[in-house]
């Protein structure tokens, strides 16, 4: 095997295990991303329905 040719798959090689590792890294803080969006939206729905509870008041 020509050693040119085993360069180029290594130079290839490392290219795309950096572009893998940098999806998987945009990936993780996508998902941390939207993990916090939940967490804030699911806060906001507890406010909201206690809110409603005080409006409605003793029945």
């Amino acid at each position: 095997m020509d050693l040119t040719k085993l360069a180029d798959y290594g130079i290839m090689g490392i290219v795309l295990t950096y572009f893998i590792w940098k999806d998987i890294k945009t990936f993780e803080t996508f998902k941390e991303s939207m993990r916090e969006i939940v967490d804030e939206l699911k806060e906001l729905n507890i406010r909201i329905d206690k809110l409603e509870q005080n409006d409605k008041g003793p029945e």
